[in-house]
């Protein structure tokens, strides 16, 4: 009898276990193949330092060679023009305007386990496209710099079709008790990958880093996901019930939970019955226009403060400085930085309202890249700033952190919040649509901007981009906290 009155409390135990597992080996896997995403729009960090590199000027450089592979060995004779190296860098961002858009059919099409299964190994041959560039037959036949730009096309394109997907599938196959947890992590992952990369560039050659992030990123998430269960939203949305049914039990903790999240997920479907052309006309109203226009307008903001161009170009920035650090190094210190601002995000977005984020988060990133912008007009005025080599750095930590712990959490909060329902599908296509343009221009005018302005003038600009999301959320965006949907909406 005793054995039978403790069998229950056993079957429950294992059941929440069964469903806490399945749901953490999806959210790992797809977190995993985001790290390999993140790396592939990050990568030019590793490549650019190496191929675009002066010869002539090596002597000149203050860098300690002994721990910058790049700069010891460089036999390659794939070399990039500034215009090449900015269309290198940007291609992903270019794919990302109308991919945004697409990405979003697609998953609807095939649903977003199945796409990012299917998306993964194409993922991983862009990379290894990249590595055959290093070949020296492919040189010799001229074909280098052609296979290395359509690799970018083709991570552009992944990154699109994949970085909406990845983030639904974490919302919608994660326990809604850690739901909020869960979808705020994305931005870890995506940090991880560009960590990976500044960390790869401190040991190996650029062709070498382009085998070892698949290697290490997608191929086991491709493992975990062909394990994993598919979305129940998905399969709810396209009438297939009963699988649906059987995923929410098999990742949930209790049967109580399924039922639950099955009537609220089937509640929802019914609530939202809007078509794209019924949305479409619904943005003639002022009450659904104006808050996409403000998400518009927060979004360019956000990337004219140089959130892309920073986390792709940070190497060179550091080479430029001259202070004796080394730049990778210095690289990896703002990437770790970069996840540490992730969690404490995370964390903060949870007691502190929107509003606080977005202002403290804008003036910590303005006052780090005003002082940036003062060290090297001080430098290029001839000062002496032995003194100072701390403070490109220290400026680029601080920057980070700012981004990470205030703005870019908060932004994508705030959005979701301010876009009406009925419209907050196509808003929020539009607004990431206009966030690919921005950042693609952005930094595909790295350099020439840097000539134009000066490396002074050109952090001057990206401090005066986070003064003005400071000034914007001050004066137009409301506040979201603890009110309701229909209430912000008002």
């Amino acid at each position: 009898m005793a054995e039978a009155r403790y069998q229950p409390v056993t079957i429950r135990y294992d059941r929440r276990l069964s469903g806490l597992r399945l749901s953490v080996l999806a959210c790992l896997s797809s977190g995993l193949l985001l790290t390999g995403v993140m790396s592939a729009w990050g990568f030019p960090a590793v490549v650019l330092p190496e191929l675009t590199i002066n010869i002539t000027t090596l002597p000149q450089l203050t860098i300690n060679t002994t721990t910058l592979p790049q700069l010891t060995a460089i036999t390659t004779t794939l070399h990039l023009s500034p215009s090449q190296a900015s269309w290198f860098a940007s291609i992903p961002l270019f794919m990302c305007m109308a991919g945004s858009m697409l990405g979003g059919l697609v998953c609807e099409r095939v649903g977003p386990r199945r796409l990012q299964l299917y998306t993964s190994p194409f993922l991983c041959l862009t990379f290894l496209a990249t590595y055959m560039a290093s070949w020296q037959v492919i040189q010799e036949a001229g074909a280098a710099l052609t296979l290395l730009m359509v690799s970018r096309v083709g991570q552009g394109a992944v990154v699109a079709l994949m970085v909406p997907t990845i983030n639904s599938y974490f919302c919608e196959v994660s326990d809604p008790r850690h739901r909020g947890t869960v979808t705020s992590l994305a931005g870890f992952w995506g940090s991880l990958g560009l960590l990976l990369c500044y960390l790869l560039g401190c040991f190996v050659r650029w062709y070498t880093a382009a085998w070892i992030i698949p290697l290490v990123t997608i191929v086991p998430s491709f493992l975990g996901l062909m394990v994993a269960l598919e979305s129940p939203s998905w399969l709810l949305r396209k009438g297939r019930k009963a699988e649906a049914v059987t995923n929410l039990h098999r990742l949930r903790s209790s049967s109580e939970v399924a039922k639950k999240e099955l009537a609220d997920i089937e509640k929802s479907l019914t609530k939202n019955t809007n078509s794209f052309f019924q949305s479409l006309k619904l943005l003639k109203k002022r009450d659904k226009f104006i808050p996409i226009l403000i998400s518009i307008f927060m979004f360019v903001t956000r990337e004219f403060s140089g959130i892309a161009a920073i986390a792709i170009y940070i190497v060179n920035f550091f080479k430029i400085a001259g202070v004796g650090l080394n730049p990778f190094w210095s690289s990896v210190v703002v990437g770790s930085a970069r996840m540490a601002g992730n969690f404490l995000g995370a964390v903060l977005l949870r007691h502190l309202s929107r509003r606080y984020l977005l202002v403290g988060g804008g003036c910590l990133s303005s006052a780090a890249l005003a002082a940036l912008g003062t060290f090297y007009f001080l430098q290029d005025k001839g000062h002496d700033l032995s003194q100072l080599n701390w403070l490109p750095l220290m400026s680029f930590v601080f920057y980070a952190l700012g981004i990470t712990v205030g703005i870019t959490p908060a932004s994508y909060l705030v959005v979701l919040e301010i876009i009406p329902g009925p419209v907050r599908a196509l808003g929020l296509g539009i607004a990431t649509t206009t966030y690919a343009l921005s950042a693609f221009l952005v930094v595909k005018t790295v350099n020439d901007a840097q000539t134009v302005l000066g490396s002074c003038g050109l952090f001057w600009s990206y401090s005066a981009g986070c003064a003005i999301i400071v000034l914007f959320v001050l004066i137009f965006v409301p506040k979201p906290r603890k009110r309701s949907p229909e209430d912000i909406e008002n």
